[in-house]
Parts: structure tokens; sequence; C-alpha cells
């Protein structure tokens, strides 16, 4: 019949959410799997649900909360009581570490959905994720504009594979770009675990005395600077890829504003739902977050 959407019209249904009692406004799930105790003392999730709460409430939705460590839903349980609560979009805030199976991803398909953190390439639902490319440019802009000479990057390993090793691709092409080298000395965790555990001490000191660090970039500062307290030579200087507010043992680092990207989740399931789109999409959209150096004192 020649109808096509009208951008006016969406804007003011907007509008109209925004200002609608709480018992009439459209619902968004927002999906965890993170014990309460481990999300109220991790920065990372809670900054990302905070962000997409705070986010649904700014565009009129009510943010109905599902935190599946705290309560034992199996996904036809979860599915139907969405349903049954008028729930229209779906997001899932995932973490490194933890993770939803395939079968609670399902559950998104009857509704607008989306991902906050972590990518799902199996499922195709749209993104929001840390850019970590950028991350690692910014870390090592920060570090030539300081001064430091011989930098390098400790990563544990079951933090990078999910991630496909864009945080290591990010530092060695701002190596490139800033030092003008292609070989920044990058290593790796040993466990599978994603914290440096105290088998990776020796590995550690045998790193550091082989390259004589100035400073080295790791987002594991907490661990990193235990482990290397009572190292014999000369300490490098700590630099966080997760700073946050009094993050322990690092004295700067990339702030991956995390609350942006659960915010920006949201707003993937809203414009979804503006289009009239449900289910999985037909080509996986990322909407990718830019974090920013942060020096917390003079230095």
């Amino acid at each position: 019949m020649g109808w096509r959407p009208n951008a006016e019209l969406s804007r003011q249904m907007a509008l109209t959410r925004s200002t609608l009692k709480d018992s009439l406004r459209c619902n968004i799930a927002l999906v965890i799997q993170k014990p309460a105790k481990e999300l109220e003392s991790d920065p990372i999730p809670r900054r990302q649900f905070r962000g997409a709460i705070e986010r649904a409430g700014q565009l009129g939705f009510n943010g109905n909360v599902f935190n599946l460590a705290e309560e034992a839903l199996s996904p036809r349980r979860l599915r139907a009581i969405f349903h049954s609560r008028n729930v229209q979009g779906v997001v899932f805030v995932a973490t490194v570490g933890s993770s939803f199976s395939r079968d609670y991803l399902n559950v998104g398909k009857d509704f607008a959905t989306s991902v906050a953190a972590v990518r799902y390439p199996e499922v195709g639902y749209h993104v929001a994720i840390t850019d970590f490319l950028a991350n690692g440019l910014i870390a090592c802009q920060a570090m030539r504009e300081a001064g430091f000479k011989r930098i390098g990057a400790m990563m544990p390993k079951a933090v990078e594979e999910p991630l496909d090793y864009n945080f290591s691709a990010g530092l060695v092409g701002g190596y490139l770009k800033h030092y003008g080298k292609a070989d920044l000395p990058i290593i790796y965790g040993a466990s599978e675990k994603i914290r440096l555990v105290p088998e990776d001490r020796p590995a550690i000191f045998r790193w550091i005395n082989t390259h004589k660090f100035d400073a080295v970039l790791t987002s594991d500062h907490y661990h990193f600077a235990e482990y290397i307290q009572d190292y014999p030579g000369r300490k490098p200087r700590i630099f966080s890829l997760n700073y946050h507010t009094g993050a322990l043992g690092a004295e700067g680092g990339v702030d991956q504003l995390y609350e942006l990207a659960g915010a920006a989740a949201v707003d993937l399931v809203v414009a979804q739902l503006h289009r009239g789109e449900r289910g999985e999409p037909g080509s996986q959209k990322s909407i990718q977050i830019a974090g920013k150096w942060i020096w917390p004192r003079k230095r």
C-alpha cells in the first residue's frame, strides 16, 4: 500500500513513552549472570548494568532486571516470563568469564535483542562493545607522551582469547604508530583464568628481566603489582588497560567507559523497536566505545 515508517511519529512515540506512568511503559528485559556480591565488587559488569538501566529509563522504558545467577530460571521459563510481562526488548549484559549459553541467547529471538560487552557471532545479535583496538592505540600514545622508552604488555590469555586478541592488536598498532616498531613485547598468562595467578610470577620475572621495561600495560594491574613486589631489580611502573576509580596498583590507564556500552546496547534495542524488527538480524551491527586515558594524579 506504499506505507513507509514515519521518523517524526517514531520520535513522538518515544516522547510519549517517556511521559507515561511506569505501569504503562514498554518493558525491556536486562539479563545478567553475575552473583550479587561479584556484581558489587566488580566494576566492569556493575558499570555496564548501571548504564543500561539508566538509559532504559531515559528513553521511557521500564528496565526489568533478571539475574540468572541469583534466580534459577530455565530458558523456557525465562521466555514465558518475558511474554507474560509484555517484554518487547532484551539486553544481555555479558562479561568475559561470565557468558550466556546458546539456549539462553536463543530466548532473544522472540524480541528485539542486543548484547553488551561480548560478541556472539553464532547468534548475530547487535552488540555494543568496548573498542579494544582504539584503546590499545590510546594507551601507547599516552606512554609515548609520558616519555617512556621501553614498554610492554601483560594480558591474561582467558581475557584475550574471547576478544579475538583485539586488545593486543590495538597495542601492537599503537606501538608501531607511536614508537615506530612492530615488536611490542606481550606476555600472556598461562592459566585459563581471566586474572593472573601466582604460577605466572616466574614467567613475569623472566620477561621483565629480559626487556628492562620502564612501564607495563596490563588488564590485571592489581595482581601484576602484587606479583612483582619481590622482583629483585628495578620494577616497571604499572598502567592499567582497565582503569577505574580506586584501581589499586596502577598509576593511570584507560577507562573503558563501560556505562556507555550498557547504554548503547539499550539504544540498539530501541532502534529495532522503532523499526518494528524482532529476532536475529540479517547482519550484525556493532557499536564500539572508545575509552579515555586517565592520569589520577600529577606525574
